[in-house]
This record gives C-alpha cells, structure tokens and sequence, in this order.
C-alpha cells in the first residue's frame, strides 16, 4: 500500500471516529420517553418512594461524572413536592445493570408515583429537558398512567 491509500485510509478512520464521537455526544444526556417498565427494587435498594415520582440514579464507584449528577438530581427534586432523588450504586449490582439495560453511568430514571419508569437518561442530564419531562410527569393526573 502506498503513502497515499494510506493517507486515505487514516482519513476514512479520523472521519468514522468523528461521527461516532458526535452521536455519542448528542445521545448522551437527552431525556427518552420509556415503556413504562415496572422498577422491582428491594428495600436494600429503595426504602422510600416519591409519591409523584423518583429520580433513580444508576453510578458506580469509579463513576466520574455521577457526583455531579447527584447534586443536580436532588437539587431538582427540592424544586418538586412528592419527588425524591436516590442513588444505587452498581458496582455490586451487576445484575441490575443488565435487568435494565444500563451500559453507562451515570443513567437515570424518572420513576412515577406507581412505580414505572416513564423516562431515562444516559450520562448526565440536560438540565431544561430534563426539568420540562419530570414537570410534565409530576403534573399528569395520575389517572393516566394509572395501573
């Protein structure tokens, strides 16, 4: 192979690696409306729920960015009557991880009042979007996703 197919190739290798760096950064953080899959933790886990909804935020030890996520996390959740925020760590957890699919920390849900997730968050979270789907959530009469 010559310099110049080389030359092609690094190019076609810096240019796949770019595209996939910026879907990646555009995927993470964005609130997902979800199924409304039912959270099955234990008390080890979860003692108390929001009546409205809970913030559950999924982070592991050697998580960089989950410390921050945290703070926002309950931050928002004073804004809110009836809203919680809680944290499981899934260092010792693993199987949680893959019963609900986590691939990174930290990842986040808003779980409503009955114990369904209604949204998810992988990475940190987009603040206003963020703050607009659990406002949404909190203000639903709980009629409408009512078991």
């Amino acid at each position: 192979m010559d310099s110049v197919h080389a030359g092609f190739w690094l190019l076609g290798l810096v240019a796949l690696a770019s595209l996939i760096g910026a879907w990646w950064r555009y995927r993470d953080g964005r609130v997902r409306e979800s199924d409304g899959q039912r959270v099955k933790l234990t008390d080890t886990e979860l003692s108390d729920w929001g009546e409205h909804a809970t913030l559950v935020q999924f982070s592991t030890e050697m998580c960089s960015r989950c410390p921050g996520t945290r703070r926002f996390l309950r931050q928002v959740a004073a804004e809110y009557e009836g809203v919680i925020a809680t944290e499981i760590d899934l260092t010792h957890r693993a199987d949680l991880a893959s019963e609900y699919g986590i691939l990174q920390t930290p990842t986040v849900f808003i779980v409503d009042g009955y114990g369904r997730v209604q949204a998810t968050v992988a990475g940190v979270p987009k603040a206003d979007s963020f703050r607009t789907t659990l406002s949404d959530i909190v203000r639903r009469p709980r009629d409408d996703y009512a078991i």
